[in-house]
């Protein structure tokens, strides 16, 4: 069976947050997959990305040219599995709950094309 959420993460040159960010799915929902789209950053985000996470069946990278996030965002939603798809940057840590409620909402409310959390500016 696939995956609840597919999440895509498009990247650029935001190497620092990817693990925070990547871990924080990671830990707070088993039915995910992430696919990282890396837009050709020359920071090194790719090879962060396949250094921390080749292993993990989880976690998918996907290199493209800068062609801007349209573009990257189709070539995720091309390969995604999920029932559902979240877009996510690397600064957006979301908490198990707010995932779990989504996708329930989603799931009582088959009428309803999309939903979207509240987000909060922590320093």
């Amino acid at each position: 069976m696939a995956n609840k959420i597919s999440v895509i993460i498009v990247n650029y040159c935001t190497k620092g947050l990817i693990q925070k960010c990547v871990d924080n799915l990671l830990e707070n929902y088993s039915d995910i997959e992430v696919l990282f789209i890396d837009n050709d950053s020359p920071d090194g985000s790719a090879d962060e990305v396949e250094r921390l996470y080749s292993k993990n069946p989880r976690v998918t990278l996907i290199e493209c040219p800068n062609n801007g996030q349209p573009y990257a965002y189709n070539k995720a939603l091309d390969i995604a599995k999920g029932k559902y798809i979240l877009y996510l940057g690397t600064d957006a840590f979301p908490t198990k709950e707010s995932l779990i409620e989504m996708t329930k909402y989603l799931d009582e409310n088959p009428k309803v094309g999309g939903v979207s959390p509240h987000l909060y500016l922590r320093d």
